[in-house]
């Protein structure tokens, strides 16, 4: 898939139940599968989606929750949004050994920005990750020769305001 230069965004809507996070997994790796940051997003992804259906009335029966992956040259942007009430506590980690509550601390770690709107439906929560594009194809390594656009004057030759260094 080619990003372009405008990118690319992609949504679905899942059912709010535990068991379709691995297709969450799925969907985010095959449109993010040649950029750096695909794993972390990945993880990302499973991570709001688990608490979307935990957190939400996306986990009630009938509910849902829509996955949407926005990409661009050098950064990639996760969001999950249901129709919760927008309450949101941002992570704490307090307990390593909780059997719940590191989720977000996941994300914040792996994300470059994280983040929650409320919007007219329900609530968002978001993660972008950016990376250093590599050159164009068939340029690395490729040093350009630089020429001047007048002859080099000889040392010591004066035309200018600076004065020439003497030889030590």
């Amino acid at each position: 898939m080619s990003l372009g230069d405008a990118g690319v965004e992609t949504a679905v809507t899942f059912p709010g139940l535990p068991a379709i996070v691995p297709s969450v997994r799925r969907f985010v790796r095959g449109i993010l599968a040649d950029l750096p940051c695909a794993d972390d997003m990945e993880l990302i992804a499973a991570e709001l989606a688990s608490n979307a259906i935990r957190h939400s009335p996306a986990g009630q029966d009938g509910g849902e929750f829509t996955v949407t992956v926005r990409t661009g040259p050098g950064w990639a942007r996760i969001e999950v949004s249901d129709t919760g009430t927008g309450e949101w506590n941002p992570p704490q980690g307090d307990d390593p050994d909780a059997e719940y509550g590191r989720g977000l601390a996941i994300v914040a770690a792996l994300a470059d920005k994280f983040g929650h709107d409320i919007t007219a439906s329900g609530q968002t929560v978001w993660a972008e990750a950016g990376w250093t594009e590599p050159p164009p194809p068939g340029t690395a390594g490729v040093t350009k020769e630089i020429r001047p656009t007048e002859p080099m004057r000889k040392r010591g030759s004066q035309t200018s305001d600076c004065p020439a260094s003497e030889p030590s």
